[in-house]
């Protein structure tokens, strides 16, 4: 169980967490798609659960269900500026390619890119 916050991406979830905090809600990262570049993540703030793991770095809680951990290892976290919005980047330790690129239309896999 690892998760790595940079300073950045601290400095704008801490920024999110007074106004969330508030409500008892905490940073969740979340699985949006997986294919064959790779697992994209999310970042919501919603309510802990209980298969959920509370992992903590520069003191920003962050809510993860106990199956993506057990999947990928851990989680970085970072930001980025596009045009003049921060963007939320987030890897995981073990990215894990998969797809099913035979079942898609035109075999568009992209294993290879």
């Amino acid at each position: 169980m690892h998760i790595n916050i940079t300073d950045s991406a601290a400095r704008y979830l801490q920024k999110k967490a007074a106004f969330y905090n508030g409500k008892n809600r905490l940073p969740r990262i979340v699985l949006s798609s997986q294919s064959c570049r790779g697992a994209i993540f999310r970042l919501w703030h919603d309510f802990p659960d209980a298969n959920d793991l509370q992992l903590t770095d520069q003191g920003i809680e962050v809510i993860v269900n106990s199956d993506l951990i057990s999947k990928y290892g851990g989680f970085s976290i970072d930001t980025e500026q596009f045009f003049f919005v921060t963007k939320v980047l987030i890897e995981p330790l073990n990215d894990i390619k998969e797809c099913n690129c035979d079942a898609k239309r035109g075999n568009e896999c992209h294993q290879n890119s």
